[in-house]
């Protein structure tokens, strides 16, 4: 992590491991800067091809993101293709800023998915409808019991200024706000709790 790759460095890397039968971690946080949009686009889909390998049995995925280092929505393939995926238990995607129709692809890949065990999700500027779907597919999941509370996104959705309902510009008051965003929070613990007992 942390050695300022690059999005063509990570393509690189990601291409030497494809074939690799003994790799079963793989750290690239905060690696990831945008060369170009071409560019992007091949590192994703090299990304997605190593997720979805069955010759690399790779368990855990740790990508997160920081301000200079964000995928943004362009992560959004990667979640399609872990609906195939029947290896990868634990995954990192937290600061990206992938936003709420990230979250909206990211839930309904959790409906799928039944190996992920542990998943981290801050810092992605999801709104109250991202946290309602992610409830939502929680609801069809029993293999997820580890998702720590995105507080970065749960407080910036509380902050006084941002009166949304949806967090995608839904007019709303405050305290609908809350309470619709605690009910989510409740409801995703709630799902979480019910897989740990499995």
């Amino acid at each position: 992590s942390d050695n300022n790759m690059g999005d063509d460095g990570v393509q690189s890397l990601l291409e030497g491991l494809y074939h690799n039968n003994y790799i079963r971690k793989i750290n690239l946080n905060r690696n990831f800067r945008l060369n170009s949009e071409k560019q992007r686009l091949k590192t994703i889909q090299c990304l997605c091809e190593v997720v979805s390998s069955e010759s690399l049995m790779l368990e855990t995925l740790l990508i997160s993101g920081n301000k200079d280092s964000r995928l943004k929505e362009s992560i959004i393939p990667l979640f399609t293709s872990l609906t195939k995926n029947k290896f990868l238990t634990e995954l990192d995607v937290s600061g990206h800023g992938f936003g709420t129709p990230g979250a909206i692809s990211l839930a309904r890949t959790l409906e799928v998915n039944q190996t992920l065990v542990k998943i981290n999700i801050d810092d992605n500027n999801i709104g109250l409808i991202g946290f309602q779907n992610l409830k939502q597919s929680l609801t069809l999941n029993n293999s997820l019991q580890e998702m720590p509370v995105p507080w970065t996104d749960v407080l910036k959705l509380l902050t006084p200024h941002v009166p949304t309902v949806g967090g995608m510009g839904v007019p709303g008051t405050e305290k609908d706000t809350k309470n619709y965003l605690l009910k989510a929070i409740n409801g995703i613990e709630k799902c979480l709790r019910k897989n740990q007992q499995y």
